[in-house]
């Protein structure tokens, strides 16, 4: 009698099939007709058709007017998805940790995701008053520094979209939930170049954050710093923002944006 199943019993068949597929092209075999890749499946062209025409659907084949097929943009797409941010991760890290260890806060990376704020790294450097665990957790945009810095990328049509597609609920007696107050609020971020959540999204937390642009001057991602509301932090702001702002640029600087300082490229 068999202890469960085995490995070969998870293997879901037509996945199998479309990632076999896709293992046949390479630099070597840039194209394949359906009877090639039959062929080298050891199937029949029919069997094979319907797979190529899913893959082709969701943009990971492409098929020329030869009736060949090809690998298709979606894999672009993905990794260069997946190499920023393995580059931003790269390139933030180091600078999150000096801005935890010197202000002795809490520093977060984060971006965009579903029009929320999905938090992707954070250096400990102080208690927090927010939830442990904070990596991959999601936060609303509208009450959160960080998520007003990611916001003030967007131009009139994508806040308008955000708007429409936002309820904004009230967290603390600050948040902003009144729509022409928060694009009043954002118009101020992308002006200054950093965002404020004063007690807006947890009471008694206190947050700065900046942007971080990519090589296309794309706001793609949010670096911030948190700390306890009427810290001694606060006493001196100015230099506060002076250190997220700096860690910011230089976190841009390292994925490939460029700025002669005279805020042209």
């Amino acid at each position: 009698m068999s202890d469960g199943p085995t490995n070969e019993q998870y293997l879901n068949k037509s996945l199998d099939k479309a990632l076999s597929i896709l293992d046949l092209f390479d630099h070597e075999q840039e194209e394949l007709t359906v009877t090639e890749v039959a062929d080298k499946m050891d199937k029949r062209p029919g069997t094979i058709y319907p797979t190529l025409f899913t893959l082709v659907q969701h943009g990971y084949l492409k098929k020329e007017d030869n009736k060949k097929y090809k690998l298709g943009l979606r894999f672009l797409e993905k990794s260069n998805y997946l190499l920023t941010r393995m580059d931003l991760l790269d390139a933030a890290k180091p600078l999150l940790k000096d801005l935890a260890s010197d202000l002795r806060c809490n520093s977060h990376l984060a971006v965009l995701y579903d029009f929320e704020v999905m938090y992707i790294h954070r250096e400990e450097g102080y208690p927090s008053v927010t939830i442990n665990g904070i990596i991959g957790r999601r936060a609303p945009a509208y009450c959160t520094a960080l998520g007003k810095a990611l916001l003030s990328g967007f131009d009139d049509e994508e806040m308008d979209t955000y708007l429409k597609k936002t309820d904004l609920v009230t967290h603390t007696p600050n948040t902003i939930t009144d729509p022409l107050e928060l694009e009043d609020e954002i118009a101020k971020v992308r002006e200054r170049g950093y965002a404020i959540d004063d007690e807006e999204f947890h009471e008694g937390n206190f947050c700065v954050a900046g942007p971080v642009q990519d090589f296309e001057e794309k706001i793609i991602a949010a670096e911030s710093v948190s700390t306890h509301k009427n810290s001694s932090l606060q006493d001196n702001l100015t230099e506060l923002v002076e250190r997220v702002t700096g860690a910011c640029k230089e976190t841009s600087r390292k994925i490939g944006y460029f700025d002669n300082g005279d805020g042209r490229r």
